[in-house]
């Protein structure tokens, strides 16, 4: 048995899956705009529910320090990594948030850092355009963005039904079963 009561078997089998699994998470992050070592710090802090100081985590995930600290300022500033203690003590990060928070954290910034300026672009754009601009191609460009006004306006109406609380969210993923089978018995035919 190893200092936290596991056998060394068990412990280097969960070492094996969370190297995977930090891997695996910051190939997934790249294709989502997030830099590699900003998630796999936050997967491996998930994972291992524990605190890591800086010096950790870059013997861990194998980064720079400066790249290390650069992604815990990150997450710290996202919501999803905590500090714990100050300089020239040793500071440590953590998360104490399971998957749902988590998730619910990450849409919520984004929302905030990427979809709604891109609402007020668009809302800009119209306003130049003016109301009285009959110019066929005016109309169509008007066009086109009032229907992509409808669509971000679609995903903000599911957004604050999703994501108005942890709680809220927590429900929408336990009854998930029950809300996929409600919708395609009121769309029958599409797709779930």
């Amino acid at each position: 048995m190893d200092d936290h009561g596991t056998n060394p078997e068990a412990s280097q089998n969960i070492r094996a899956v969370e190297d995977s699994f930090v891997r695996e998470w910051g190939v997934m992050s790249s294709r989502w705009g997030i830099a590699p070592t900003v998630a796999r710090i936050h997967a491996l802090m998930f994972l291992a529910g524990q605190p890591f100081t800086p010096e950790e985590l870059m013997e861990r995930i194998r980064a720079p320090k400066d790249e290390v600290l650069q992604s815990l300022s990150v997450l710290v500033d996202w919501g999803v990594v905590k500090k714990k203690g100050e300089e020239p003590e040793p500071v440590a990060y953590f998360t104490d948030m399971d998957a749902i928070q988590t998730i619910a954290q990450v849409v919520r910034q984004r929302k905030h850092r990427e979809l709604d300026p891109t609402v007020s672009a668009i809302e800009g754009c119209l306003g130049q355009l003016g109301e009285a601009d009959a110019d066929p191609k005016a109309q169509a460009v008007k066009r086109r963005l009032t229907e992509l006004l409808d669509v971000f306006d679609f995903l903000d109406m599911a957004y604050q039904f999703a994501f108005a609380s942890d709680s809220t969210f927590r429900k929408l993923v336990t009854k998930r079963r029950e809300i996929r089978a409600m919708l395609q018995s009121a769309m029958p035919g599409e797709g779930a």
